[in-house]
């Protein structure tokens, strides 16, 4: 019998990482990301697919790592611009019926008050499909944008993020369930005695509450969160209903996938509780040889400095002070923990690659891509999925290739509900039952 996958749509709203670079130009004709159209036809074809959800991620700041500016980012089109996901996902609920919507905030500028509002509006307007991707942030200047001179310790971030989240629960549950009466025969539009004071003091927020808006549809959006450092895992197994990563391989995945049930447990949750999916970016042809050929195009695409511009941001070292023709010297990053999680593995039984050797490696291979036709796709992800213990997938495309998620919709999907391997129809109307429903 074959294994159900959850699946979603993945990207930004707006330019993405060094595998995007020069995506823009490949936008299908009549559409421009800067308007609702081109999301909109995402959020119908995911839904049209019957996926779980659409989701976006974001950033609140230009990337300024590479050559210590932006200019590299903005020529190239490297994660700038982006919009905000927030409104794109009210845009997203009026064009859409079913498919879930999530979108990333940050815990570390979003006032906790202003993110239960919005979150529990977005869950309104739609009807009960909101989910909400919790991230810590990690870039300095993101923390200046906001009037900050840098951000906490990657650990207290997640300290941080786990009383927020408490803050919001209290906002959300200060409408009781039946807290909206709306009897025109006495007038009473809400009853009082069913709304809270949140009351709520912790170390980092305080909020009087209560929300000034009743209570949504899900009652609390769905959680979401991604990273793979020990604390972002703890932070999963106790707190998210999805948890999203990118590894390579079935061993990688399956370590990870085991690490985060570990920590749902260690919570007291099912160990179901949390479902999880890892990214993938899949090619697909007519023929295995046709996929190769798009796969090979595609990398050839991709240049090595916007890898070595995308990698610095990730790692929050410029790499264009380096020689690309030269292997990393052991002194480059002293004081960081940049080269042993990022570089490690190349370095290994007296290996000596350049940092152009890495870059070259790393391009477009950063996540799991099956290559081959539409049923070899689909015994790659089934294989992943029962192997890794796996939960589903995110598809990751650019919002410009549109035309190459189409193209998985119409020719990937239907095999593989032929197959067993995804829904064919919704059979509840919120995001919480979509993940639910097995």
């Amino acid at each position: 019998m074959s294994k159900m996958l959850h699946m979603a749509f993945f990207s930004q709203a707006g330019n993405g990482n060094a595998n995007r670079a020069g995506s823009w130009m490949r936008t299908v004709d009549g559409y421009d990301w800067r308007y609702p159209e081109l999301h909109q036809d995402i959020g119908r074809a995911a839904e049209r697919a019957k996926f779980d959800m659409v989701f976006y991620a974001d950033a609140l700041a230009a990337p300024m790592v590479y050559r210590g500016s932006f200019d590299y980012y903005a020529r190239a089109g490297i994660m700038m611009p982006v919009h905000d996901p927030i409104p794109i996902m009210g845009v997203l609920a009026a064009a859409t019926n079913r498919i879930g919507l999530v979108s990333t905030i940050s815990t570390s500028f979003y006032p906790p008050f202003m993110a239960a509002r919005v979150l529990s509006t977005l869950d309104h307007l739609s009807r009960g499909r909101t989910g909400w991707n919790i991230v810590t942030s990690v870039q300095k200047n993101a923390a200046e944008n906001l009037g900050l001179d840098d951000l906490p310790p990657h650990d207290t971030r997640y300290d941080i993020a786990e009383e927020y989240l408490d803050l919001c629960r209290k906002l959300w549950d200060s409408w009781d369930v039946d807290a909206m009466v709306m009897d025109r025969a006495s007038g009473v539009l809400a009853d009082p005695t069913k709304i809270h004071a949140a009351n709520f003091v912790g170390e980092h927020f305080k909020s009087r509450g209560p929300l000034n808006i009743s209570r949504s549809p899900q009652g609390y959006p769905v959680i979401a969160s991604a990273g793979q450092s020990p604390r972002a895992i703890r932070f999963a197994g106790k707190q998210s209903e999805i948890t999203i990563f990118a590894k390579r391989t079935i061993s990688e995945i399956k370590a990870f996938t085991s690490e985060v049930r570990a920590q749902a447990v260690a919570s007291g949750r099912d160990v179901r509780s949390c479902k999880i999916f890892n990214v993938i970016q899949p090619f697909i042809g007519e023929t295995a040889s046709i996929a190769q050929e798009r796969y090979a195009a595609f990398l050839e695409g991709i240049e090595v400095k916007s890898v070595l511009a995308s990698m610095s941001d990730g790692l929050g070292f410029d790499l264009s002070t380096l020689d690309a023709d030269k292997p990393i010297p052991p002194e480059a990053f002293e004081g960081s923990n940049a080269m042993p999680h990022a570089f490690r593995n190349y370095y290994k039984d007296g290996a000596k690659p350049t940092l152009g050797d890495i870059a070259r490696d790393i391009r477009g291979k950063y996540l799991l891509t099956p290559v081959g036709t539409p049923d070899d796709v689909l015994d790659i992800m089934e294989e992943t999925a029962r192997e890794g213990d796996l939960d589903g997938f995110f598809l990751e495309y650019a919002i410009t290739d549109y035309a190459a998620f189409v193209e998985f919709v119409d020719k990937v999907v239907p095999r593989a509900q032929q197959r067993g391997m995804m829904r064919r129809e919704y059979t509840g109307t919120t995001l919480r039952h979509h993940l639910n429903e097995f």
